[in-house]
């Protein structure tokens, strides 16, 4: 039977609106999250041949040829047994995402989204780019490990400036680095050599924007800061914003 993949995490309820409107339509939804491989999920792929493979939970059975749709939305990382060797561990997760989730990108159906397409937008500097490319005004922005090239940027912005983490760090322990404003006298610091960093120059706004694009479809929002910390960066004080 036709089959919709909800690949997130069980309490997301983006994808539970998703699969409440669709139990209106003559299609087989199930709801998986890649957090079931290997301990509560089963799978066998068979890559290069007519069968492409199947996953199996105590309560559900997908035959990976009968996917016609995949919401690939916010899956969480592969739980390994309790107790493996933190090596061990990092190296069964390297295989799980080349192994279960090398087969399951050779899904042939519509996918919300592709990861690889997902990988590729991620990357910050491609957005810019992008953006760029297209005809959108986008903030003077420098990527360096090199504090003085740091602090000639800032002398040429000859305003506020502001940092921006690529991505959040993946350890348990670690804060979640919002956008912040930086000291154009703190640029001299050593550490910048360590890896790279991104510097903004800080655009006064009223708003920020997200546009969702389904098809051709676009769908805008525009989040507006009620806090200072908002006004920096709306993810930072999520009851100040509407």
């Amino acid at each position: 039977m036709a089959t919709v993949l909800v690949l997130s995490y069980p309490e997301d309820e983006t994808a539970k609106m998703v699969v409440r409107h669709l139990g209106s339509h003559p299609v087989r939804v199930v709801s998986m999250d890649t957090a079931d491989f290997p301990m509560d999920m089963e799978f066998a792929g068979f890559p290069g041949s007519s069968r492409l493979g199947t996953l199996r939970t105590d309560t559900e059975t997908v035959e990976l040829d009968d996917v016609v749709g995949v919401l690939y939305r916010r899956p969480t990382q592969f739980q390994m047994p309790p107790g493996m060797l933190d090596e061990h561990r990092v190296f069964a997760r390297v295989e799980a995402r080349h192994g279960f989730g090398g087969v399951l990108t050779c899904v042939d159906a519509r996918w919300v989204n592709h990861p690889s397409a997902i990988g590729h937008g991620n990357f910050n500097p491609h957005q810019l780019h992008v953006a760029a490319a297209v005809g959108l005004i986008v903030p003077r922005t420098l990527i360096t490990n090199s504090p003085e090239r740091a602090q000639k940027f800032a002398s040429e912005i000859g305003g506020p400036i502001v940092y921006k983490a690529f991505e959040p760090p993946k350890l348990p322990d670690e804060k979640v680095i919002y956008t912040t404003p930086v000291d154009p006298n703190e640029l001299d610091d050593p550490a910048i050599h360590l890896t790279a960093h991104l510097f903004q120059e800080q655009i006064p706004k009223e708003f920020d924007a997200r546009v969702t694009m389904i098809g051709d479809k676009c769908f805008g929002v525009a989040i507006h800061p009620g806090s200072p910390a908002a006004r920096v960066d709306f993810r930072a004080d999520y009851d100040a914003v509407r």
